[in-house]
């Protein structure tokens, strides 16, 4: 067979299932990921993809069962391909469970407990289970307590100025970066031009390498980039929000009248500067807490002088707070849950599954004066308005 493992999970569990596929690769382990099979499944009928990787393409598969993955459709037609291949091999399943969550057809199954074990003993319960003699101790020495460190949030600076936001040259240096690092867990969380400055989370291990990495100059050389400076901060709140560039700022609502020169701010901190008040306001609309799955999503949207200040509850992986935007464009409702939500530019796919949670699923709380200033070309469709 292909692979070893074969991983199958909620979109929302995405990180943890890559912390495993990353240990599982150090100990040699062929594994599959749907995350890093995109050149695989380009131009193929996905259920038809799906349907063979998970039937005939792997050893074992290990499946992260959470409150996400009972949600999650594409993640149950995995889940029923999997327990039908498990008819005929009882042994093929490594359910997690990542909470207390009831999922059809594991009543009875012994599964790992995500709560009381680290990365380090599940990947060497996995390992012992394919046969591979490997050593706890060596893993649990760097991967201690679940990898639940302190992630590190910096800044890469370099003297190229592209001059505008939809520039093609600052996509493909982000593209090229991303490459260098974004399989190993770091995340782009913003971008500035003029010059070119990018934002991202790592785990300090790799905070190390990427600085490594830049000192010897070699990430210049990966990348095709000068480099001037990388600074980092331990707490994420004190690192100035850049004005970050979108992943799309213009959109069919009005996109002839985008001016790409006014900055859009996408914040993944504390909070963007002077809207203070705004901010207050949210809170007492919408709470506090911070949630991960887009169909919890509630929005905050007021406008005030021409700025539209947008305020979610969403906390987008590896980032310290919950999503807000601000912007003196006129830009649609679907474009900017897009940039509340997500991080890179989805896939078809996945886009359909954000426009259906957009229509059924996400509130939007508006203050009545700033609905008396939109249109309802603006709200795209969206159905649970609620006027506060």
């Amino acid at each position: 067979m292909k692979y070893q493992i074969l991983l199958s999970y909620a979109d929302e569990d995405s990180a943890i299932a890559e912390r495993l596929r990353n240990l599982l690769q150090d100990k040699e382990v062929a594994v599959y990921m749907e995350k890093f099979a995109e050149v695989e499944r380009l131009g193929k009928n996905i259920i038809d993809f799906d349907a063979n990787i998970f039937r005939n393409e792997g050893l074992y598969c290990v499946q992260l069962l959470s409150k996400h993955y009972a949600d999650n459709r594409f993640a149950n037609f995995q889940r029923q391909i999997v327990q039908s291949r498990a008819l005929n091999q009882q042994d093929y399943l490594i359910p997690i469970r990542l909470d207390d969550t009831e999922i059809i057809g594991f009543g009875g199954i012994a599964c790992i407990d995500y709560t009381k074990k680290s990365d380090a003993e599940i990947v060497y319960l996995i390992c012992k289970k394919l046969g591979l003699e490997t050593s706890l101790n060596k893993l649990s020495s760097f991967f201690h307590a679940k990898q639940k460190k302190e992630r590190i949030l910096f800044e890469l600076k370099s003297n190229q100025d592209f001059g505008g936001v939809f520039t093609m040259n600052t996509y493909i240096v982000n593209n090229k970066l991303l490459k260098v690092v974004g399989l190993k867990g770091t995340t782009i969380i913003g971008c500035e031009v003029n010059p070119h400055r990018i934002q991202l989370s790592a785990s300090p291990e790799m905070y190390e390498s990427i600085r490594n990495l830049f000192i010897s100059g070699k990430l210049e050389e990966l990348t095709g980039t000068t480099w001037t400076s990388i600074s980092s901060s331990s707490s994420a709140s004190k690192l100035r929000v850049p004005p970050q560039s979108p992943l799309l700022i213009a959109s069919e609502y009005d996109e002839l009248n985008c001016n790409p020169e006014e900055h859009t701010i996408v914040c993944h901190l504390a909070g963007i500067y002077g809207r203070t008040i705004e901010a207050k306001r949210a809170i007492e609309v919408i709470g506090n807490a911070s949630i991960t799955s887009v169909k919890e999503c509630k929005v905050y949207i007021t406008k005030t002088e021409g700025y539209l200040y947008l305020h979610s509850n969403f906390k987008k992986s590896d980032c310290p707070y919950t999503t807000k935007i601000g912007s003196y464009q006129k830009i649609s409702l679907f474009t900017l849950l897009l940039n509340l939500t997500s991080l890179e530019y989805p896939n078809k796919m996945e886009l359909q599954i954000l426009a259906e949670n957009h229509v059924n699923y996400v509130q939007y709380f508006f203050d009545r004066k700033t609905m008396l200033t939109l249109d309802d070309n603006f709200l795209c469709g969206a159905e649970n308005i609620h006027f506060v």
